[in-house]
């Protein structure tokens, strides 16, 4: 089956989400009418309900209200938890797309993600990533890129194990990759999209699309977003210990779910070990975790 007839749903997380989720829902289903969206929303307490539910009673868009607010990477832990339950079971295949609530999908970025998974062999995992454009809160662009390193850098295998070289929003993946995700405890977790970029790389399935095919909206109500602390060298050392540290709590995770990829131990040791790699987090320290 061509991956442009797949059954296609986008993940969706918000939470007090007004301003902007109205924006991300147009631009959504302006590449592909067909999308189900599935928003899960935690606890808002501003209008974002309403205007998600105004949209379920026109287009294929289901809402899911919770209580409580876990923050970025547990609610999507819990939202692909909850998918996988509700929904993997039911369709032979299907395409999975995460996105914000703030950000705006270009016109063509379901045409040439739905290609690009459809020219990798369907039998095996797909986990595809793509490049962003940045623009501020009034949707002006910032002519600046995302990531401080070069495509070599986001493409090269076990890169996740020391930079975070996905961004959320960008992610889509097949039925197949989603069956590789065991746990959803966020525990010890750095990221949702760090952390699945990461279960891609033990795969051997990542890919990634260097074309800017999404709008990534800087602001100040940012819940995860690029952080601005500059090149102050005291706040680099902070960040230096405290990503070290939690780089090594994944590790032990990594370590317990998975076993038996004792290549790919085998290469992570080394990488941990290698002194120009913790020169790197050091040099880019705040530019890693995003805070």
């Amino acid at each position: 089956m061509s991956n442009m007839n797949l059954k296609s749903f986008v993940l969706i997380c918000s939470h007090n989400g007004e301003k902007y989720i109205k924006q991300q829902i147009d631009s959504i289903y302006l590449t592909n009418d067909n999308f189900e969206i599935l928003v899960y929303d935690f606890n808002s307490q501003d209008n974002t309900l309403s205007i998600c539910k105004e949209y379920s009673l026109q287009k294929n868009l289901t809402v899911y209200s919770y209580n409580f607010a876990p923050g970025a990477k547990n609610s999507f832990m819990f939202a692909l938890n909850e998918f996988k339950k509700k929904y993997h079971y039911n369709y032979e295949d299907y395409l999975l797309f995460l996105s914000d609530q703030d950000d705006i999908w270009k016109q063509n970025k379901y045409f040439e993600v739905s290609n690009f998974h459809y020219l990798i062999d369907n039998d095996f995992p797909q986990f595809v990533h793509h490049n962003v454009q940045l623009v501020n809160d009034l949707d002006n662009k910032i002519f600046r890129s995302f990531y401080d390193y070069p495509e070599s850098i986001i493409t090269q295998r076990y890169s996740p194990l020391y930079l975070s070289v996905v961004i959320g929003h960008t992610i889509s993946m097949n039925k197949k990759f989603v069956e590789l995700l065991t746990s959803f405890e966020g525990e010890d977790i750095i990221m949702h999209d760090w952390w699945l970029s990461i279960i891609a790389d033990i795969n051997n399935c990542r890919y990634y699309i260097n074309n800017r095919l999404s709008y990534y909206r800087i602001h100040s109500d940012n819940i995860y977003g690029l952080n601005n602390s500059g090149y102050n060298i005291c706040k680099k050392l902070q960040n230096y210990f405290s990503n070290c540290k939690s780089i090594n709590k994944q590790r032990l995770k990594i370590l317990t779910e998975f076993k038996h990829k004792d290549q790919f131990f085998n290469i992570f040791k080394i990488l941990l070990l290698n002194f120009r790699f913790k020169l790197l987090l050091l040099v880019l320290g705040q530019k890693i975790f995003k805070n």
